[in-house]
């Protein structure tokens, strides 16, 4: 019994333990990375503010996950633009551009499965020498489950090496369109010009065709 007894205060002391370090935890997390593209905000920006080009360059798409299905509502950039994905390997969630600015960059709110509210992000613009420092950045609450909490350890490690992943992608993305040749414009060809009609000859017949 003594035993049973020993074992029970070792059980409680560490479940105390566990929520206490747990609500010594923050609670909220932040991610962040950054690169620089070589490239005017206003030649990136195209590239964040329409969510449906997003799909080209965030590590999270159909090729890595097949199953993986992905809808369009709202405007098609800008303010209000929507995207929704489901899929068994990247849950369900969905996506909303809460501010925009061709200077500044894009801020959205996202939501995932499961969560009481919205996580939110970004994706801003900065001069850095001749280019643009992008940076991608998401925070989120965390809440009072001390599950959550522990978990919040791990979200930079999780998200981090996708945001650099994804970051490279519009790096290389933008970069391309920014120094592709434009193509002229199409020629239209010249208007052709009324025939002119042959004067008659000198002292023929007014209306008699010249020979």
């Amino acid at each position: 019994m003594k035993i049973v007894k020993r074992v029970g205060v070792v059980l409680a002391i560490v479940a105390m333990l566990f929520f206490v370090i747990a609500w010594s935890l923050p609670p909220t997390f932040h991610v962040e990375r950054s690169i620089v593209v070589a490239a005017a905000p206003e030649q990136i920006h195209p590239s964040v503010n329409r969510l449906q080009e997003w799909p080209k360059w965030i590590p999270w798409n159909v090729e890595k996950y097949p199953d993986m299905k992905l809808s369009f509502t709202g405007p098609e950039e800008g303010v209000g633009a929507k995207y929704a994905w489901t899929g068994t390997g990247t849950g369900n969630g969905n996506l909303e551009l809460k501010t925009s600015d061709p200077a500044k960059g894009v801020a959205y709110d996202i939501l995932f499965e499961g969560d009481a509210k919205p996580n939110t992000g970004g994706i801003t613009f900065t001069p850095e020498g001749t280019g643009t420092k992008v940076t991608w950045h998401m925070d989120g609450d965390l809440g009072w489950n001390p599950i959550s909490r522990y978990f919040g350890l791990m979200i930079d490690s999780m998200l981090g090496p996708d945001f650099e992943a994804g970051l490279a992608k519009l790096k290389a993305k933008v970069e391309k369109e920014a120094t592709a040749p434009m193509e002229p414009p199409p020629v239209e060809p010249a208007p052709m010009e009324p025939a002119q009609a042959t004067p008659p000859a000198a002292g023929a017949p007014a209306g008699s065709a010249t020979p």
